[in-house]
This record gives structure tokens, C-alpha cells and sequence, in this order.
């Protein structure tokens, strides 16, 4: 489910990246390192929206452990903190993994930009000699 929803955040976004310039008019390596600069602030924000969902589900946790005195309730209130603390680490390891594909898919793109003008340089200068 999650995962899904990853996958369609990236394609509206892509979509939405896209729809206005071509693939022609995007020769411009600058304008694909702004565009994963964009990317990835909506992936931090989206990421840091979830993270403080989780910490405020944390906090009320620890306020009930420290008013509980019934063993039970106490124990079943640490394996809720602690399935809390793995969902967290989970979060922060998936803002990491979706970081790394914007930067490595945009870092694709700067260097088929460059290999491109590179490859018209050699024709020009083979077609001038």
C-alpha cells in the first residue's frame, strides 16, 4: 500500500514536472538539478509530515506509560513504543531510498544532456575539417 502510494507521488510528480517543457526544450543541466531540488523538499516535507505523526503517537505513549501501573498494560505499551521506533526508522530509511532514485534518475538525465551536446560538439568539429 505504501509502496504504491510512493509510486504514484513520483509519477504525478514527474507528470506535473513535465507536462510543462518538452523533452526538446530540457537541455539545460540546471534546470534538472532545480527540478530534483523540488522533488526532493515535496519528499522531505511529505516524509517530515509522517515523522511528526509518529513522534506525537510516541510522545502520548510515553505519557501513559509513566501514569500506568497495571505490569500488562505497561508491557503492551513498551511493544507499541517500539513498533512506534521501527515504523520511524523505516520512514527515515525510505526518504533516504526515494532521495537516492530522484537524485540517481536526475543524474541520468544530466548525463544524457551532456553526452548529447558533447556527441553535436564531435559532429561539428568532424564536419568542419
Amino acid at each position: 500500500m505504501k509502496s504504491t502510494y510512493i509510486f504514484l507521488v513520483f509519477v504525478l510528480a514527474f507528470c506535473n514536472i513535465t507536462s510543462g517543457t518538452s523533452l526538446n526544450e530540457i537541455n539545460d543541466p540546471n534546470i534538472i538539478v532545480q527540478e530534483m531540488q523540488i522533488l526532493c523538499n515535496k519528499i522531505k516535507e511529505e516524509y517530515y509530515h509522517r515523522h511528526l505523526i509518529l513522534e506525537d503517537k510516541m510522545e502520548k505513549i510515553k505519557l501513559k506509560l509513566k501514569n500506568e501501573t497495571d505490569i500488562e498494560k505497561k508491557l503492551n505499551l513498551l511493544i507499541a513504543k517500539d513498533v512506534l521506533s521501527d515504523e520511524s526508522d523505516k520512514i527515515k530509511n525510505d526518504l533516504e531510498n526515494d532521495i537516492t532514485k530522484i537524485r540517481y534518475l536526475k543524474g541520468m538525465e544530466i548525463i544524457k544532456i551532456l553526452y548529447d551536446k558533447v556527441l553535436s560538439l564531435d559532429h561539428h568539429f568532424s564536419a568542419v575539417r
